[in-house]
């Protein structure tokens, strides 16, 4: 590899470009000097602009000037040199020719103690389906869930990000066309507030028959998006023109629209999409003012205003529902956007160009992943005093108990892919961490939330430190790391940590205990037939030490079974999950669909039209498995175990 040329080196170190990373073998793999370069130039600088924001952890502002003034969020003013902490908050110091922004933040958070090192279920919300489901299920059903959960001793239910998106044609719940607003979708239609009943009440509204039939355990039966978005849009387009031809008279409306005034813009962004196409980069003058004036005679933009509203207003419902009976609803808050929705439009610096975002080579990905969308600019989000971060934090922050950030080690470093470049040919940006974690801290602070960093996969030890400091939790995902039993005890990491079995990148228990991972890895050209026959014997040789394992700690009765293989796989999963519940993880989270052996999974990482991803209903309904005496069975020893694990 050749020598980076000093100056080069010189300016992406200043500018936060690392020269290289380490491999997860702890190999040591240099950049590339034109990598460098066009990095430095997705940063549009040689190094990052004079420092202009200020950290003040529990209000301690310890690098003020000695003289000058800070103008407090309130609208009140504090000279400085300061005689006490400031108050939290975002504030501006006013002793130079520029402000510079203050964030006065919690240094620690409250964790997940509130939710008493409980337990909780996962589902993405497009697989659930009950007896009343139209097309897709939406946040009543969601409701259903949570209240059954609750029954059963959950203290959480966590699904996947549940934002606005290209419906039907882009499903993937990591490509949003916005971090802001949230998908209309999964409105209840049952509660539709319009003018035909009067203000706040559901309008007597027909709804259509399912697009396609529910199947029984173990069909295949994948979401028909285009007809379901067909449907349920239908719906809500006539109530919104009801509720507008009414005059829109419903102060609960003028509120929201009042308190959310991104509303109208991206209503209009996205009925400008509809006329004039996605690339909005490609977009005349005249299509750009009229974005901007955000027209009210515009039906487009109504429904989108409408829409927003009603599905706002119902998360914020089912948060409190749950909150009620004891359960945090988790929602996932992604590390990117779509390159084409609103986001971009709305805040155009707060994102490089130039460049995606990914992640170089491992074990599994061994040509790296480019992810597809741009990443967050340094800079950008300093010169707009981190808005958008804010937005999109406030946005879940304020209707659910409990956010995931995806990918949160984004706040301290994350592989730019230049454009032109594969995906293996990045470098590692960093940002500015303290002022980053600062508004993660001071926004969940505000909305008495408690939050999760993924940190799953290679991390710097300097960012589980970071979390540590902040009382952030962290994750463990306990099924990828099962192959550790042959070498000693089940690793099940200490408290302050999420630890789910599964999650929506990985295989199904009971597709792991078969090997149908391998398989699949194999039918995907990933591995040849000599590796899949290895892979094969080592998940059996895992296996049998996992068996084992359970049997010693008193999880598992082997009985008269003469092998892993003569097990069934919802006893290991049952033990497995009671070995979870009894360990000191704050909370554990089994897969819903775990529960019943589900073999097919609902998301193959690093493909698209390979797989059916994002779109496969479970194969039992909410009454199959809830009136299942084995499920609950389960539960309810995945209950006794955490009740005894917290003394």
């Amino acid at each position: 590899m050749e020598e980076l040329p000093d100056d080069l080196a010189a300016r992406a170190t200043a500018a936060g470009v690392q020269l290289g990373y380490h491999a997860m073998d702890g190999s040591w793999t240099p950049g590339r000097a034109d990598t460098i370069a066009a990095v430095l130039d997705a940063l549009g600088g040689s190094a990052e602009p004079s420092p202009r924001v200020h950290v003040a952890w529990d209000g301690s502002l310890r690098d003020a000037p000695g003289a000058g003034e800070i103008l407090l969020e309130d609208g009140s003013v504090r000279r400085l040199p300061l005689d006490g902490p400031l108050p939290l908050g975002y504030h501006h110091l006013r002793a130079g020719a520029n402000p510079e922004l203050v964030i006065a933040a919690p240094e620690r958070l409250d964790g997940l103690e509130s939710l008493g090192r409980g337990w909780g279920l996962f589902v993405p919300l497009y697989a659930l389906h009950t007896a009343r489901t139209r097309s897709v299920a939406d946040l009543a059903d969601l409701g259903a869930l949570g209240a059954w959960a609750a029954s059963h001793g959950a203290k959480a239910l966590v699904t996947l990000p549940l934002l606005a998106s290209y419906t039907p044609d882009e499903i993937s719940p990591y490509a949003p066309v916005s971090r802001l607003f949230f998908n209309e979708l999964y409105a209840d239609l049952d509660r539709l507030p319009g003018a035909r009943s009067g203000p706040s009440t559901p309008p007597a509204l027909p709804l259509a028959p399912p697009a396609a039939p529910l199947s029984g355990v173990g069909g295949v039966d994948e979401i028909d998006f285009a007809a379901a978005h067909a449907q349920r849009s239908a719906v809500l387009r006539s109530a919104a023109d009801a509720f507008f031809a009414a005059g829109a008279t419903d102060p609960a409306f003028a509120r929201y629209e009042a308190s959310h005034p991104l509303v109208r813009p991206y209503a209009a962004f996205r009925a400008a999409i509809g006329r004039h196409g996605r690339d909005h980069r490609a977009w005349t003058s005249t299509v750009r003012a009229e974005v901007a004036a955000a027209a009210e005679g515009d039906a487009d933009a109504r429904y989108h205003r409408y829409a927003q509203w009603v599905i706002r207003g119902q998360l914020g419902g089912l948060d409190r529902e749950l909150r009620a009976r004891g359960v945090a609803l988790g929602l996932d808050l992604p590390l990117g956007c779509h390159p084409d929705g609103f986001d971009q439009w709305w805040q155009p610096d707060a994102f490089a160009r130039g460049a995606s975002a990914g992640a170089p080579p491992d074990n599994f990905f061994t040509l790296g992943q480019d992810w597809g969308f741009r990443p967050l600019s340094p800079a950008g989000l300093r010169a707009t005093d981190y808005r958008y971060l804010r937005e999109a934090l406030a946005a879940h922050l304020r209707v659910c108990g409990l956010l995931r950030i995806d990918h949160v080690m984004s706040l301290y470093r994350l592989w730019w892919i230049p454009d032109g470049h594969s995906a293996d040919d990045g470098a590692y940006v960093r940002y500015p961490e303290d002022e980053l974690f600062a508004v993660l801290c001071l926004e969940a602070h505000r909305a008495g939330t408690v939050v999760v960093g993924e940190n799953l996969g290679t991390v710097p030890a300097e960012l589980d430190e970071r979390l540590r400091r902040h009382h952030l939790p962290g994750m463990q995902l306990v099924q990828e790391e099962l192959g550790g039993v042959l070498h000693g005890p089940l690793r099940i990491v200490g408290p302050d940590t999420v630890a789910f079995l599964t999650n929506h990148d990985t295989a199904p228990f009971a597709a792991w205990w078969n090997g149908g991972d391998i398989e699949d890895r194999r039918d995907l050209g990933l591995i040849d037939d000599a590796e899949t026959a290895r892979q094969h014997d080592e998940r059996a040789r895992v296996s049998a030490a996992l068996v084992d394992e359970l049997v010693r700690t008193g999880h598992l009765d082997r009985g008269d079974a003469a092998g892993p293989d003569a097990l069934a796989v919802t006893e290991v999963l049952a033990g497995l999950l009671e070995a979870m519940a009894s360990s000191p993880p704050d909370l554990v989270v089994a897969s819903l669909e775990d529960l019943w052996g589900e073999q097919r999974r609902q998301n193959t990482p690093g493909t698209s039209w390979q797989r059916p991803n994002w779109r496969r209903r479970a194969a039992r309904s909410f009454e199959q498995f809830a009136d299942d005496p084995a499920v609950a069975r389960l539960l309810a020893r995945l209950d006794r175990a955490r009740r005894a694990a917290t003394g």
